[in-house]
């Protein structure tokens, strides 16, 4: 008889380290659900303002182009600054935020990747042309900052 409440002392060890091993269990891939479920909630969110930025965006597009269509209806060959495309930085008020834009004139601007030497071809004919080309933009390049005064 104490042989037998022995062997019942040792098994109920045994049955509640498996019990609390289970529960471990449990509590750990629960933590991962929640996990999981806290990044895809965020991945998901992620994706609706990504479109809404995009909406946004392209809303923002069609009134530039309502905006310059408006501007160029009277003389489409005149371009000035006192045109309403000209105003400045224009902020616009959203849901959650707002759009700010300007429209600026890029005729008097710089292209310096007109500088910039090609790509060396592996026609044998083309290289005086290229020579001529590259000594042509060096000068021009150096040309820049005495033009500008730098």
């Amino acid at each position: 008889m104490i042989r037998n409440q022995a062997r019942f002392n040792m098994q109920t060890g045994v049955a509640l380290i498996t019990v609390m091993l289970i529960v471990a269990l449990c509590a750990v891939i629960a933590s991962q659900m929640t996990a999981r479920l806290q990044v895809q909630m965020q991945r998901s969110a992620n994706v609706a303002f990504n479109q809404q930025a995009y909406w946004y965006a392209m809303g923002a597009e069609a009134f530039t182009k309502r905006v310059l269509i408006t501007a160029f209806q009277g003389d489409e060959k005149v371009t000035n600054l006192g045109q309403i495309w000209a105003q400045g930085e224009t902020t616009y008020p959203v849901d959650f935020g707002e759009i700010t834009g300007e429209i600026s004139d890029l005729q008097s601007c710089l292209n310096l990747n007109a500088l910039r030497a090609p790509l060396n071809n592996t026609n044998s004919g083309s290289n005086d042309t290229n020579n001529t080309n590259n000594a042509s933009r060096a000068q021009n390049a150096n040309k820049v900052p005495k033009t500008f005064g730098i």
